[in-house]
């Protein structure tokens, strides 16, 4: 995990009590490129210039149940203050949300939830601790502040989606209702012939 430091500072975020040489070649856990690169930024704070409003980030709650409940839990044996090889709380649920895998290269990550109504047109600050070197990576990095609701928040995508499929359906619903009155068009439902020619 430390080899390539100089390209990606995983340093700053490692424990010290891994950084010695007898830890250097050992296992670390979680492993792989996407516990390496963990976003390790910090929001603290959000609050308004004119002082009328400020809260504190909820962090909590945001992985799925699944996750918290099953999927990430401390391997007992291996984890302790001492001798465990965990460099980070894997039952940290923002390690959790960076583990939900994205199908594109700009993708959204769920960091916490601000309790209270913002205001259109003021102006606010959230207090940010840069450890995540976007830089490095040639990419960048955003502050999305989303409204949500009972069903979440917003996904054009996904209405798009739906949409279209209702369209499709629309589309062979009125197909199977003009060949319906094809076939009865000037025919009287007692005749024999009528039913043996209903079948498409």
């Amino acid at each position: 995990m430390l080899e390539d430091d100089k390209k990606w500072p995983i340093s700053k975020i490692y424990p010290d009590r891994l950084k010695t040489e007898q830890k250097a070649n050992d296992e670390a856990w979680p492993c792989g490129f996407i516990a390496k690169f963990l976003f390790s930024d910090i929001f603290n704070e959000i609050k308004s210039t004119d002082r009328s409003f400020s809260v504190k980030i909820d962090e909590t709650e945001i992985a799925h149940e699944v996750d918290f409940k099953q999927r990430f839990l401390r391997n007992t044996e291996k984890y302790d203050d001492d001798n465990g090889m965990y460099w980070t709380d894997v039952e940290d649920q923002h390690l959790m949300v960076w583990y939900q895998m994205e199908s594109l290269k700009d993708f959204n990550k769920l960091y916490g939830r601000v309790d209270g109504f913002m205001k259109a047109g003021k102006e606010y600050t959230i207090t940010v601790y840069d450890y995540f070197a976007s830089d490095l990576l040639d990419n960048e990095k955003h502050i999305v502040l989303s409204e949500t609701g009972t069903f979440g928040g917003k996904n054009y995508v996904l209405a798009y989606f739906f949409g279209v499929a209702s369209g499709l359906s629309l589309l062979v619903l009125i197909f199977f209702i003009i060949g319906y009155f094809m076939k009865v068009q000037g025919r009287r439902i007692e005749e024999e012939s009528y039913i043996k020619d209903l079948s498409y």
